[in-house]
């Protein structure tokens, strides 16, 4: 079987958020960057080092999807 590719896990990944309108991803650089240590690649495996990577605190990965941001609250943003 051949390994997921990036976009096959972030795809992935994101099929098991909670709410769909306001979920998380993976940034598309921390994803290559994550990739990059694995061996073999496989979607557990990267899983697993997005967990590490959040109890170390490191939250940095995670990207917003503005389009989930309601528009009163990007309009709020705006004016700071």
């Amino acid at each position: 079987m051949e390994p997921p590719t990036v976009i096959e896990a972030r795809t992935r990944l994101a099929a098991f958020a909670i709410d769909k309108e306001k979920y998380r991803e993976i940034g598309a650089d921390s994803a290559e960057q994550i990739y990059r240590t694995l061996s073999p690649i496989t979607f557990r495996g990267f899983i697993k080092e997005c967990l590490e990577q959040f109890r170390r605190g490191n939250f940095d990965i995670l990207t917003s999807n503005p389009v989930s941001i309601n528009p009163e609250t990007l309009n709020n943003i705006s004016y700071i």
